[in-house]
């Protein structure tokens, strides 16, 4: 291999018997270190590798044309190959290592003769699938200069020593984390490149999340599935911030400063946080806020005028009933939506029977309606839907009143799906 100097592309496959218990590591090790490529490799893509060890060829500085390496289903390896040797690299995923608990100075290269700084081009790091991973060990050394980009996921075990990475990195424009239950992040200082945040079924131990005063200059956050967070602080100005997603997370009561830190917010979701009271929020909503997506709960109920009241600028409303609706059968009420709205998604609503034309009556920019997966909803009341409605989709409903069908007709597009047979709902 080492004399075929045309190669920029390598991948090498192992396929083995997953109930196969008798590997000779040794003998895994030579056939890939007699597996060297030409220094000229740009790219390296080992999956299914059974030894121990990696081979000294792989992560040598010499290799000074790699851009990009994947390293997979690694079962056996405990250790990582010195990778922050290699001069060029920009691209390193590694995944379903399974047996990998540490990763140490090894990774970062121990050669005299490497580089003094570490991963000097990275841009991409992903950690996927490593359910023994306890510690990421950081090193005095200023490694991952121009990381843009990092990700974990389904690492459970993954516990201390993450934060102390992000201090030295003079670039991270997104950080993923996802599956990494045991995770406690704390940072002391702040990150002002970081511009993504995305945290998904993780932070158990964490019921007060403060994370978001660690990056300054965040555009884009999503929080999904993290059950035992209960409230999210922000004791500072996130002026950067134009997109907030908070999805299924039930214990969450509160998130402090919501509207005098997001002086720029344009989407907002809030969806499946059955604990979460809007009413209760410090202050009137920015008026950059455009598109508000909602779950329909008792505390959203009880506050009748919230919605017409204090978001003027709003143009698009998806309102979720999750199935857990029960005590809402006509909707909307008269008043209750913001004039300002140019669309209107009710989602799942399932107890509701009656749309109110009344309460839609004010809603004289509204184009599109669409009702989705509202089983009981079988009448309009009123006279008719907005003059101004263009595209009007039903799916999923019991509409059968022929008085319904006047109330609609003057709209420009009709979409209506009317079954007895109902599907799941998808998302």
């Amino acid at each position: 291999m080492s004399d075929k100097d045309g190669i920029d592309c390598l991948k090498l496959y192992w396929y083995s018997n997953e109930d196969e218990n008798i590997v000779d590591f040794k003998f895994e090790k030579d056939i890939l270190d007699k597996l060297r490529p030409q220094s000229n490799l740009k790219q390296l893509e080992i999956k299914g590798y059974r030894g121990t060890i990696f081979p000294d060829w792989l992560g040598h500085s010499s290799h000074h044309n790699i851009t990009k390496v994947t390293l997979a289903h690694c079962r056996n390896c405990r250790m990582l190959p010195p990778l922050g040797q290699l001069p060029s690299l920009k691209h390193l995923f590694i995944s379903k290592f399974s047996k990998l608990e540490i990763v140490g100075a090894e990774f970062y290269g121990d050669d005299v003769s490497c580089l003094e700084t570490p991963f000097p081009m990275l841009e991409t790091l992903w950690f996927d699938s490593m359910p023994c991973w306890k510690e990421w060990h950081s090193l005095e050394l200023s490694a991952f200069p121009r990381l843009r980009s990092l990700s974990i996921g389904e690492c459970p075990m993954l516990r201390e020593d993450l934060s102390n990475h992000l201090p030295s990195l003079k670039s991270l424009v997104k950080l993923e984390i996802w599956g990494c239950r045991k995770l406690e992040f704390k940072m002391d200082g702040q990150q002002h490149s970081l511009q993504e945040l995305s945290i998904m079924n993780s932070c158990d131990s964490v019921t007060s999340f403060s994370l978001l005063d660690a990056f300054p200059n965040l555009m884009h956050v999503q929080i999904r599935n993290c059950e035992k967070m209960e409230s999210i602080v922000v004791s500072r100005s996130l002026s950067c911030l134009r997109y907030l997603s908070i999805y299924s997370c039930g214990s969450l009561k509160s998130v402090s400063m919501l509207w005098m830190a997001t002086p720029q917010l344009e989407y907002l979701g809030l969806v499946n946080c059955p604990e979460m009271d809007l009413s209760l929020v410090t202050g009137d909503p920015p008026c950059s806020l455009r598109y508000l997506e909602i779950s329909y709960s008792d505390k959203l109920g009880s506050a009748a005028t919230l919605m017409n009241s204090q978001f003027h600028g709003l143009a698009h409303l998806t309102i979720h009933g999750n199935g857990k609706c029960e005590s809402v059968k006509s909707f909307p009420k008269e008043g209750w939506l913001p004039a300002s709205l140019e669309s209107l998604a009710l989602v799942n609503i399932e107890s509701m029977e009656t749309l109110e034309s009344k309460g839609l009556a004010h809603l004289t920019s509204l184009q599109l309606l669409y009702i989705y997966y509202c089983l009981q909803l079988e009448n309009i009341d009123g006279e008719k839907l907005p003059a101004s409605l263009k595209r009007l989709l039903i799916e999923n409903c019991r509409l059968k009143d022929p008085q319904v069908w006047p109330k609609i007709s003057h709209t420009r597009d009709i979409e209506v799906l009317i079954t007895d047979q109902f599907p799941n709902p998808t998302t």
